[in-house]
């Protein structure tokens, strides 16, 4: 039962048939592939914007399809793999044994998780992680310096860079941006970025309170600090 279940909710009527023969290992072995084929297409046509997961997936339905393959006469897990059927049938969206999707899952990334996967891609520890949120902050900076030269007032920069007026107010007052992008394209990570400039003659507390201040404003949610402005217009 557990096995005519588990296949017709991804392959709908047309599985009954064979689905009754599951005590035969081979009969079984034949409708369970295609039934993977059916859940890996549906992935496939769910999945268009995180090419990982996408990817991760894509793998663990090639082991599946390879495990699948060794089943014989010895095979007595059939439950097992049926109700794993079930479940994955049930997640991307297939329901009343029908073979047909009748939800649409939607998977999204937010701005935290969408840089914890990059970090975790291409960045190789934290000190590169955290020069690489300070390169987007000081970034953010130069533009605005560059939105002000230009005669745009804080609430307008505000809007172009999706931020709050007193982050504006933030970065206009930012120091020694071209010394620290300099540093950073070096390769230096943050800590001997600070006591380079430290051994140049520059204040520690100004120093540490500039690379904290990069640091908020190269995170995800860097739009969503400190509401209020002064100095602001």
């Amino acid at each position: 039962m557990a096995f005519e279940v588990g296949m017709t909710e991804a392959l709908g009527h047309q599985a009954y048939q064979s689905a009754s023969q599951a005590g035969t290992p081979e009969l079984a072995k034949r409708v369970m592939l295609k039934a993977l084929d059916r859940l890996e297409k549906r992935a496939d046509v769910l999945l268009t914007m995180d090419e990982r997961l996408k990817d991760r997936l894509s793998d663990n339905f090639e082991a599946l399809r390879k495990h699948l393959k060794t089943i014989d006469t010895s095979f007595n897990e059939m439950d097992i793999i049926s109700t794993f059927f079930q479940i994955v049938s049930r997640l991307l969206g297939y329901d009343w044994q029908e073979g047909k999707a009748y939800r649409t899952p939607v998977y999204f990334q937010t701005k935290q998780q969408l840089l914890s996967n990059y970090e975790n891609r291409f960045v190789a520890d934290w000190r590169q992680g955290e020069a690489s949120r300070a390169m987007v902050g000081l970034t953010r900076c130069k533009v605005a310096h560059q939105l002000s030269q230009q005669g745009l007032h804080n609430n307008q920069i505000a809007r172009v860079l999706n931020t709050t007026d007193y982050s504006v107010w933030q970065m206009l007052q930012a120091s020694l941006l071209d010394r620290i992008d300099q540093l950073l394209k070096s390769g230096l990570d943050l800590i001997h970025i600070q006591y380079q400039l430290e051994h140049e003659g520059h204040e520690p507390n100004e120093v540490s309170e500039m690379l904290n201040l990069l640091r908020r404003l190269g995170s995800p949610n860097a739009a969503d600090t400190s509401a209020g402005s002064p100095g602001t217009g």
